[in-house]
């Protein structure tokens, strides 16, 4: 039995990966970027799992070391934890018991990565309730698939990592997130510890647990290519700036005269509304829009215009 998402059933990666149309004559239909990662919910599956270490049931998805990654699907009779969303996630130890101990989830990309653009990458992850928590996890892309016959940590660096002020420690799913310039040819994905034993941090999150290690489920893999910096839109004589992009706490428009005054919208990429500027500050022309609070991700900002309304892409990265 081969599992499968249905059309009706689709998962975010982050945010849901949902068409945004708007049905307006001349008005921008911006499309979610999709990210390059094949089956990112881990919900593709050959066959239900039925015990632990059985990662490559959802293909492409494998174990680049001598270790065996866990898969989990909340539909089936056994190894049914809950994911974040939908129903497949995968599970792994980044920290054991047994001296320098890893395991990694791994895959293909559908395609490498351009020299010179900037993706969006992202993955959620999830503590178990063992006895301790990790410091640090990242992601790896790099151009050739990895086959260790070795159980330690890739000697890596990942390019993506959480930072220190983003917590592993709490059971609840956390979302580790960056901006990446390819080198060009990147075309695989590692998601893991990738420091030793000596280097790796550990809390301990549950002092009388038996199980000796940190383990993690990880879901909701993404890379996609993302903008870097001032992106201008031209559409039936509408032109819009926004800088920084990706932005952290604010972020700076100036638009030509065809865009009317009124409420600027910010949405998510399901179509939800995050906050709505009404009478946003206005400084040197431009006009300054708060994004304290707003949680890393891509957005779309709406502006009304004549012709009804235009989209605005950004990212949002704390």
């Amino acid at each position: 039995m081969r599992l499968r998402k249905t059309q009706h059933s689709r998962k975010n990666f982050p945010g849901c990966l949902l068409l945004l149309i708007f049905i307006v004559t001349g008005v921008a239909q911006p499309a979610v970027a999709q990210t390059l990662v094949p089956n990112p919910g881990f919900e593709i599956q050959d066959s239900c799992p039925v015990s632990s270490g059985q990662l490559s049931l959802a293909p492409p998805w494998h174990s680049p070391n001598a270790n065996s990654p866990d898969l989990f699907n909340a539909l089936c009779p056994t190894q049914n934890i809950s994911p974040r969303t939908g129903w497949g996630s995968a599970g792994l130890y980044a920290y054991n018991l047994a001296p320098n101990y890893r395991e990694y989830v791994a895959a293909a990309l559908d395609s490498p990565l351009v020299t010179g653009r900037t993706y969006c990458v992202s993955f959620w992850v999830k503590c178990a309730a063992y006895k301790y928590a990790v410091g640090k996890l990242g992601a790896y892309l790099v151009s050739g698939d990895i086959h260790l016959t070795t159980s330690g940590p890739i000697n890596a660096t990942p390019q993506i990592e959480n930072p220190d002020s983003v917590s592993l420690s709490p059971p609840v799913w956390t979302e580790i997130s960056g901006i990446y310039t390819a080198t060009g040819g990147e075309a695989h994905i590692v998601i893991g510890n990738f420091y030793n034993d000596a280097n790796t941090s550990l809390t301990i999150i549950n002092p009388n647990s038996s199980s000796l290690s940190a383990y993690y489920q990880v879901d909701d893999v993404s890379v996609s290519s993302c903008t870097n910096g001032i992106e201008e839109q031209e559409m039936n004589g509408t032109r819009i700036k926004a800088y920084p992009n990706p932005a952290y706490n604010e972020i700076r428009l100036s638009f030509s005269p065809a865009i009317q005054h009124g409420c600027i919208i910010l949405i998510n990429t399901c179509g939800k509304t995050i906050r709505t500027f009404c009478r946003p500050q206005v400084l040197n022309g431009e006009t300054v829009l708060d994004l304290h609070g707003v949680d890393s991700g891509l957005y779309f900002l709406i502006l009304p215009c004549e012709a009804g309304m235009v989209f605005k892409k950004i990212n949002i990265l704390h």
